[in-house]
C-alpha cells in the first residue's frame, strides 16, 4: 500500500481490490468460479472481466457524483 497519500486514495484502491476479488478472480475452493458467480448474481461480462465491469460502472455513474469525490 505503499504511495497511497492520503484516506481517499486508499478507499478507492481498497473498493477496487474488493470488486476485482468478487468479481473477477476465480477461486480454487469454489471450481474455479468467482464469488459473484457462486452467489448467482448475473451480470454479463466478456472475455476481460475487469474491463466489462470498468465500462459497465462508468456508464451507470457517469451522471452521478461519487461520495468519494466531495
Amino acid at each position: 500500500m505503499r504511495g497511497l497519500a492520503d484516506q481517499k486514495s486508499l478507499l478507492r484502491h481498497s473498493n477496487d481490490y474488493r470488486t476485482f476479488y468478487n468479481f473477477v478472480r476465480p477461486h480454487q475452493a469454489l471450481n474455479r468460479e468467482t464469488l459473484a458467480q457462486k452467489a448467482r448474481i448475473q451480470i454479463e461480462l466478456g472475455q476481460n472481466r475487469w474491463i466489462s465491469l470498468i465500462k459497465q460502472s462508468n456508464k451507470k455513474f457517469e451522471h452521478e457524483t461519487h461520495p468519494l469525490d466531495t
